[in-house]
């Protein structure tokens, strides 16, 4: 089997969730763990082959989230473009809308659904609404982002069982602390960039093992770069 293969079957034995959406996390990284230059400066950090592997994944996938922060500095479509396969529903959490009108992603087949709390633009909402994106009014966190499992179960309610978490660095933080990750994807490029990593989650109150991590399924390589995959565990 190739990796896309093997990263299917991978996916495809881990039961989806009765409750909520399936979480697959699912990012490309430096060797020293950079995933941006500098934060809101993004670095391609795989090659064509990986991108060819990443968007199989999308394909895979019922949606692909990420945060406003990704929308306003890379302006990305979340579409399936280096394979022939469906596009997955793109979700955004965006707790204030700051979602630009302009975007590429509102000439997508299939407009974004943006999740937002009471921080929400009223004015923003109602332009983005005529022009096809849908915005769910989500349950705020502690410290006024979007409730990470209000929206999967959201999400699994609107028949979406497995979502892709592609970024960016608080997102991805976000689901790691908050214990939301079902699988990981990690592809991993030989540069050193020496530039903004995902910065650690809190470490958890348990002195065996006081960080989050994953427990390997597999390895393989693609093109240049490495990629990892796993599940939870110590």
């Amino acid at each position: 089997m190739n990796i896309t293969e093997r990263l299917q079957t991978f996916l495809e034995v881990l039961p989806i969730k009765d409750d909520r959406a399936f979480a697959t996390l699912c990012y490309a990284q430096s060797l020293d763990g950079s995933i941006a230059v500098t934060r809101g400066q993004p670095r391609r950090m795989s090659g064509q082959e990986t991108r060819a592997v990443s968007h199989s994944l999308r394909a895979f996938h019922d949606a692909v989230i990420v945060g406003i922060g990704t929308i306003l500095t890379d302006d990305p479509r979340l579409t399936v473009r280096h394979v022939k396969d469906e596009d997955p529903q793109p979700v955004i959490f965006d707790s204030a809308l700051r979602f630009p009108a302009n975007a590429r992603m509102m000439k997508n087949r299939r407009k974004p659904l943006i999740f937002t709390n009471d921080c929400a633009d009223i004015n923003n909402k109602a332009v983005l609404e005529k022009m096809g994106a849908r915005i769910l009014r989500a349950k705020a966190s502690q410290d006024n982002r979007i409730d990470i499992h209000y929206a999967l179960r959201e999400l699994k309610f609107m028949g979406m069982d497995r979502v892709l978490v592609e970024g960016g660095a608080d997102i991805i933080k976000s689901f790691i602390t908050e214990g939301v990750v079902d699988a990981y994807i990690l592809f991993i490029t030989p540069v050193i960039v020496d530039g903004h990593p995902i910065k650690t989650a809190s470490p958890r109150n348990d002195k065996t093992h006081p960080y989050p991590g994953f427990v390997i399924a597999g390895s393989g390589q693609i093109g240049n770069d490495l990629v990892v995959w796993g599940t939870p565990g110590p």
